[in-house]
């Protein structure tokens, strides 16, 4: 589009694929479905488009992160009705962004204090504890301004190194696609997936629970139950025991 925000072509795919493979690998169990809810539109930044307004709602948010929570309660209420009785539990997030907001030096000196919003919004939304794995820039992406890639880099390892539940993603060894000097291609996307899923596996138990710990289970079935209730499908509300 004319302010350089595109999408993807129909088929497409970026990191997820991996990352989910990889995940269900470290479930290590057949019976345990993982499903990824993706929602994805280039040329956005976390300045504007994906600002949060800071409480589990969506007021002040910004655009895409509005449509973002659209997308997961929908998925959700897709997912309820599909396996009606299955366990439903939103474990994490995967965050591969910020080339946008290199574009600026305002949105680049302001990122990390809106990642470190973002997340805590996130976590406010969706269960206090949610994982929140982080793909950093890479200094391959030679399109962009160096000084102000550097402070989103460092901002992205600033908010990684913030919190246990968060964790970086090294991208700097990864090749971009053809002569892109901004965009992955297919190895590094898969690359990426593949790292994501590491990180994100790291606490994953035999039992299939990213988080065991009870008190953040029933936030995190508490956060489902809302999304559901939102959408006006408090029949698809789970009986969790």
């Amino acid at each position: 589009g004319p302010s350089g925000r595109s999408r993807g072509p129909a088929g497409g795919f970026g990191p997820e694929l991996n990352f989910g493979i990889g995940i269900h690998q470290a479930l290590g169990s057949p019976n345990t479905r993982v499903a990824v809810i993706k929602r994805t539109r280039g040329g956005t930044s976390l300045h504007t488009d994906w600002f949060p307004g800071g409480n589990a709602t969506t007021t002040g948010d910004g655009p895409d992160y509005q449509a973002f929570q659209t997308t997961v309660t929908n998925a959700v209420v897709s997912l309820a009705a599909r396996y009606p009785g299955a366990t439903i539990q939103l474990e994490g997030m995967i965050w591969h962004q910020g080339e946008a907001d290199a574009g600026s030096d305002t949105n680049a000196n302001a990122y990390q204090t809106n990642l470190t919003n973002f997340i805590a919004d996130i976590r406010a939304t969706y269960g206090s504890g949610l994982k929140f794995g982080i793909a950093q820039l890479s200094n391959n992406q030679t399109d962009l301004n160096a000084t102000r890639l550097a402070t989103v880099k460092a901002a992205q390892a600033a908010v990684a190194n913030a919190s246990p539940l968060n964790y970086l993603v090294v991208t700097d060894d990864l090749p971009m696609g053809g002569s892109s000097g901004i965009h992955f291609g297919t190895a590094g996307n898969l690359t990426i997936g593949s790292r994501l899923a590491a990180g994100g596996a790291i606490d994953l138990r035999p039992e299939g629970q990213i988080f065991p710990e009870r008190e953040e289970m029933l936030e995190a079935r508490a956060a489902l139950a809302h999304s559901l209730a939102a959408a006006g499908r408090r029949d698809l509300i789970p009986d969790f025991p």
